[in-house]
Formats: structure tokens, sequence, C-alpha cells
């Protein structure tokens, strides 16, 4: 990215189940994290569903076509595979998933009018609500989700809002009183790894 988010992140990486085209998305601060990522999401998604990642495809980016990398996918039994040169069609699937993310991403920043340090937190939402938009290249009949054809259940749309919506988060203090934030905070994006959502106050981003 060429502005550095508000976290001090970047760049990220996503990775997409070719399958059900599922997308999981990581922010990085340096290239060279992408092996540390990769390692934490290879056990991640095998211990969630019992299967191996058999064949690793991307382009020729040395932050996936470096030693250390190639030799875990060698150790792990994984068929590495890249792009040629010059050649973003051969990695087609991941080129066009992050088109989409960084069209939708900047049409939330956009729409909600603020600055591009706040990409990670936009590149989350968009990652999140594609996850679970209907494609038809799942399904032409049904047009299914990723988020379906992953976890075999229906996504649940209930509790999604507007990115940079207003809302009034009731703050539990040490005092065990229920404090109601009367400053201007804002939505957002849907956290991935708790059951929460990220907001934005007038002073710093917070998680509740």
């Amino acid at each position: 990215m060429a502005i550095s988010s508000n976290l001090g992140y970047r760049y990220y990486v996503c990775f997409v189940d070719d399958c059900p085209l599922y997308t999981w998305m990581y922010p990085i601060k340096q290239k060279y994290e992408v092996h540390n990522i990769f390692c934490a999401f290879q056990k991640k998604v095998e211990n969630l569903f019992d299967q191996c990642i058999k064949i690793f495809q991307s382009d020729g980016g040395r932050e996936f076509d470096n030693e250390p990398l190639k030799l875990h996918f060698k150790n792990c039994d994984i068929l590495f595979r890249k792009s040629c040169p010059h050649t973003p069609t051969q990695n087609g699937v991941a080129e066009r998933k992050h088109r989409h993310i960084i069209e939708m991403a900047r049409t939330f920043l956009i729409q909600a009018q603020l600055p591009g340090q706040f990409w990670v937190n936009a590149t989350y939402g968009a990652t999140y609500v594609i996850n679970r938009l209907p494609t038809p290249l799942l399904d032409h009949s049904t047009r299914t989700t990723p988020f379906e054809c992953l976890f075999q259940k229906k996504p649940d749309y209930s509790f999604l809002k507007v990115f940079r919506c207003e809302c009034f988060p009731t703050l539990l203090t040490h005092l065990k009183h229920l404090n109601i934030s009367q400053n201007g905070v804002f939505l957002l994006a849907m956290l991935l790894i708790t059951k929460g959502i990220s907001v934005l106050t007038t002073l710093r981003v917070k998680f509740m």
C-alpha cells in the first residue's frame, strides 16, 4: 500500500481457498513476515478443517519465492507453483480477489469519508463481506457464498452494519458500572478473531 495504516501496516497478504473461494486476509508491516504468517495460517486451517494444504500457488514475489518458505513447503509435502513473469492471468483467482478487495475497501473509505490510513479496517470489512456474498463462480443455480461452501451453513447477515455508522457502546468500567459512551464513536469493521467490532473514537481506534 502507498499509505501506512494507523497501526503501522504497509502491506497485506491474502490466502484464497481455490475451491470455495473463501479468503483470509492478514495485514503485515514487512514482506518477510509472510513466512511466519503462512505457517500460523496453515496450522490454523489444518486444525480447523482436519485437512492438509496440498498445493500453494502464487506469483513470483520474493515474499513467497524464497528459500525458507520453499523449504517449509518441501517439509510439509506442499506442491509450490508460481506463475511465469508478467503473466498475472496464471494466478487469476488471487489477482481478481485482490482487485475485488481493494475496490470494495476503497469504496468503504470514500463512502465513510475516512483517510487512507484506515485501509486495514476497510480491507478487513471488505474481505468479511466478500466471503458472505453470493457468487455465480461457485454455483450458477443457487449462487451460494464462499462462507456457505466452506462451513456448510448459511451466513448470518442480521448483525451487519454500515461501515463507519455511529454507535454507542456500553462499557463496563472497573467499578462494574455501566458507562454509555457519549462521544462520537463509529463502527469500522467486524473482528474476525473475536465476537466484537472495531470502533473509531475521536482519539484512537479501540476494540470492543
